[in-house]
């Protein structure tokens, strides 16, 4: 009766252990998907073209993104005002909360853009044309004529960008074609002064993005 008793208080106790179990594999199975979906959701939402952070589908501004806050994020993706996240590029993390370890992570390829200025110096004695790289929407173009010189013409590729028969002074701004090599070049009759192009070309760099994902507290 004894050996009895004590097998029957081990089996109740094995199925005790086991329904545990069951039932621990059973939350596991409802969070995780959850968490996948508060996690990818967040990850496409990070490289969209709507965010406010990125310049084109899956190009992120440098500045902004490094930028962005807890309450950027929660406005991005709802679902995650409720879990510990943390956002990485490359190895970097850019912005965490609470402890995330354990969760789900997502991963895109992302390319990273920042504008950097550039000045080119055109010498009206000694260069015929400057060339200017693509990615730029406009130039800034400062004309310095000295003595007697008189610059009528700014040309861009084959385009008349500025143009005065009575001669160009001073500082005007236009657009150019955002895809291409610019060769900007100009006419003068004489050759004292300068002329200035100040452009703001993009530039990129591949990074790879990483979101994860925690429980929901």
């Amino acid at each position: 009766m004894v050996s009895l008793a004590v097998a029957l208080l081990l089996l109740v106790g094995a199925a005790g252990t086991a329904i545990a179990i069951a039932h621990g594999s059973l939350a596991a199975a409802e969070r995780e998907p959850a968490e996948r979906n508060v996690a990818t959701d967040l990850a496409d939402r990070l490289v969209s073209s709507d965010a406010p952070h990125v310049r084109r589908e899956n190009v992120l501004d440098r500045n902004e993104i490094e930028a962005l806050s807890v309450t950027d994020v929660e406005s991005l993706a709802p679902g995650i005002e409720d879990r510990p996240f943390r956002i990485r590029i490359d190895d970097r993390t850019l912005l965490e909360r609470g402890e995330p370890t354990g969760g789900t992570r997502v991963e895109r390829l992302v390319v990273l853009a920042a504008d950097d200025e550039r000045t080119y110096r055109l010498d009206l004695e000694e260069d015929e044309a400057v060339t200017v790289p693509r990615r730029t929407d406009e130039l800034q173009v400062t004309v310095e004529p000295e003595n007697d010189t008189s610059v009528s013409t700014i040309r861009v590729n084959d385009r008349v960008l500025l143009y005065d028969p009575g001669g160009l002074e001073g500082t005007a701004t236009a657009s150019v074609p955002w895809t291409a090599t610019l060769r900007v070049t100009v006419q003068a009759e004489g050759s004292d002064g300068t002329v200035a192009i100040t452009a703001t070309p993009e530039t990129t760099a591949k990074a790879h993005l990483e979101v994860t994902v925690g429980a929901e507290r």
